[in-house]
């Protein structure tokens, strides 16, 4: 392997977490990181004095290009849209826990693009603001300036992986076994009052084209799908990267992945994913 090559693939599981975080999905992510070396193989290595600072330009570059045109693609898209979970990178090195979690990756769609990738490259990846600047081709105090915006735009939000865990472990516990339950009067107790319920089915399965909200109402869309399903649906709690994930089944296939937001010791929001095209690479990891 060649000294550019090696560098290159020294460098492929964070550029790959950068292009996931910004876009969302890990084929998207996967076309940006090749496009990248594709410009890597072309650039003449000698003159190159930071390879760690042009790749992830690139890599910021090819994002933000690519989050503008799909733009359009997503605003027509059936119902609600929402990214993929975090995998991996692929790599052999041990499992960490994930930098965010599930619904602060859905509050980055909040931001712009430029206010989205000074924001990871900030607060997820640590970079110096430098080399930010470099990747964006802004000042620093413009590049500080967007990290600041965006910390407005996400407000309180939990945005890294915290003791919630736990919280969020317990309650989808509960949700399993109260979905059972001979009413949804107790699953609707889990719920904050102004719950929601997001749903991404991507026009491909059944899902709710709006936000459903109230504890109420979700909490009777819950536990009428679970009981019309009878034996057939078989609910599992699974750590996904050190997060908690309520996996859906329908015999040896899975059919949904469910992630919590807790507010105040009550679920917030859920978010549904069903679009079978993004659990594909979830249900072949858990084949293995």
């Amino acid at each position: 392997m060649s000294a550019a090559l090696a560098s290159f693939e020294a460098m492929r599981p964070r550029l790959l977490r950068i292009a996931f975080r910004m876009l969302g999905t890990m084929q998207d992510a996967e076309d940006v990181v090749q496009d990248a070396y594709l410009r890597w193989h072309a650039t003449d290595h000698d003159a190159v004095q930071s390879p760690e600072a042009l790749l992830v330009k690139a890599v910021v570059r090819l994002s933000i290009d690519k989050r503008r045109r799909l733009e359009t693609e997503r605003a027509s898209y059936h119902g609600s849209w929402l990214p993929e979970p975090w995998l991996g990178d692929g790599s052999t090195e041990p499992v960490q826990l994930d930098e965010l979690g599930y619904a602060a990756t859905v509050l980055l769609e909040r931001l712009s693009s430029e206010e989205r990738a000074a924001f990871l490259l900030r607060e997820v990846f640590d970079l110096d603001y430098p080399l930010i600047a470099d990747a964006l081709e802004k000042s620093e105090p413009a590049c500080r300036k967007l990290v600041q915006r965006a910390k407005e735009r996400l407000g309180n939000a939990e945005i890294k992986q915290t003791a919630s865990v736990h919280d969020r472990r317990a309650l989808l516990h509960e949700v399993i076994k109260l979905t059972r339950a001979e009413s949804p009067e107790q699953l609707a107790a889990l719920l904050v009052p102004a719950m929601k319920l997001v749903s991404d089915g991507g026009g491909k399965i059944f899902a709710a084209r709006y936000v459903l909200e109230g504890a109420q109402r979700n909490a009777r869309t819950l536990w009428r799908f679970v009981h019309k399903a009878g034996d057939a649906a078989v609910l599992k709690l699974f750590e996904l990267r050190g997060e908690p994930v309520l996996l859906i089944f329908f015999g040896a296939n899975l059919y949904a992945a469910s992630f919590i937001d807790v507010s105040a010791g009550q679920i917030g929001t859920m978010y549904l994913l069903l679009n079978p095209d993004k659990l594909q690479r979830l249900e072949q990891m858990l084949g293995r």
